[in-house]
């Protein structure tokens, strides 16, 4: 089987590795034909977990790369996604399956920018992750450092069988401990966790941000305040999946199971996993924390509550005040969160 991971980043590569390890056949692409022949030329030094040297493929030719895939990863930021889908819904071929890791409404997307002709015509299986499965860091610009891989991956798909195709589950199992496949790609969005704990942290540590202090976000940054603000807008997302009929386990809940640990409440969660408690805060506003999760993490939720009808007063205060302050932030295009691509979700053909 043959893959190609779209983004060129540290998750980009994590994913990569991951794939060689398992043998299977797979081209990281990159925009920049300079990093495309630096790694094709070098190998990729892995510490960590899959440790090892590594001749990671990489190439700037997108059209080749798509075209001899059986499955493209797409591991860009959300905000890229939208180019990706422009750049290869032309490249698309029979049977493809187009996977977005820590999706972000990125299947959502892909859906509405396809088209459901498109996608039945070409028998396309159009997928997400619920969270991203990799920690990793560039040490340097061959040094890769995979800390960690999450014991449990939530996947969900959209195709006209209505479920996941055999090829893909089978390489989830081979890559990680536990899968999980939800009951469509709404539930994987809303569910997503990043967004509903890296805005609130980042919003209510603005000043510290700002003067680049050093700290750690989830821990020193992470009062029981800010961790009980983070617990409603959780609520909300609750009561959004009850109208849309998806099960919803608390954002406690659903990290514990990630990691294999049960923990009672954030603070404890944070402050004794290594991977949280180490992570130190932005020394921008012009991160991923922000960047990604409002845009494609907050506002969505605001947006689904409106064509939802279901009130989510606590991420529509924070949605406004944050780019009310963080005024270079601007709002994405969410019409493709609509009720009538939600019911076509819901209603899968």
């Amino acid at each position: 089987m043959k893959a190609v991971v779209i983004g060129a980043g540290k998750t980009g590569y994590a994913l990569a590795v991951h794939l060689l390890k398992e043998k299977y056949e797979v081209v990281v692409y990159s925009r920049s034909r300079q990093k495309a022949d630096f790694f094709s030329n070098n190998k990729l030094e892995v510490t960590g977990i899959l440790a090892g040297r590594y001749r990671v493929k990489t190439t700037s030719n997108l059209t080749a790369a798509v075209a001899n895939a059986d499955i493209v990863f797409v591991a860009t930021w959300a905000n890229a996604h939208n180019d990706v889908l422009k750049n290869i819904a032309s490249l698309l071929s029979s049977q493809q399956s187009i996977i977005f890791l820590n999706g972000n409404w990125g299947a959502l997307e892909a859906i509405s920018y396809l088209g459901q002709d498109s996608i039945g015509k070409l028998h396309l299986e159009i997928g997400e992750t619920s969270g991203m499965p990799y920690v990793a860091e560039f040490k340097d610009r061959n040094h890769l450092e995979i800390k960690q891989i999450k014991e449990l991956v939530t996947l969900s798909v959209f195709n006209l069988e209505k479920r996941a195709s055999e090829k893909v589950v089978t390489l989830f199992k081979k890559l990680y401990t536990s899968i999980e496949v939800a009951r469509n790609i709404i539930a994987t969005s809303l569910t997503s966790l990043n967004p509903i704990i890296h805005v609130p942290a980042v919003i209510f540590n603005l000043a510290r941000i700002e003067r680049q202090d050093n700290f750690s976000i989830l821990v020193d940054g992470l009062t029981p305040k800010v961790a009980n603000f983070i617990m409603k807008i959780d609520s909300e997302r609750r009561a959004l999946a009850k109208e849309l009929g998806i099960p919803y386990n608390t954002i406690v809940a659903q990290l514990s199971e990630q990691w294999g640990r049960e923990f009672p409440d954030l603070p404890t969660l944070f402050s004794t996993l290594g991977t949280y408690k180490n992570l130190q805060a932005p020394k921008s506003f012009n991160s991923r924390f922000i960047v990604e999760d409002l845009p494609f993490g907050i506002d969505p939720l605001v947006k689904l509550g409106s064509e939802l009808d279901v009130g989510v007063r606590n991420a529509e205060l924070l949605a406004a005040f944050t780019h009310s302050v963080l005024e270079e932030q601007e709002k994405a295009d969410l019409s493709f969160i609509s009720k009538k691509n939600i019911d076509l979700v819901l209603n899968q053909p």
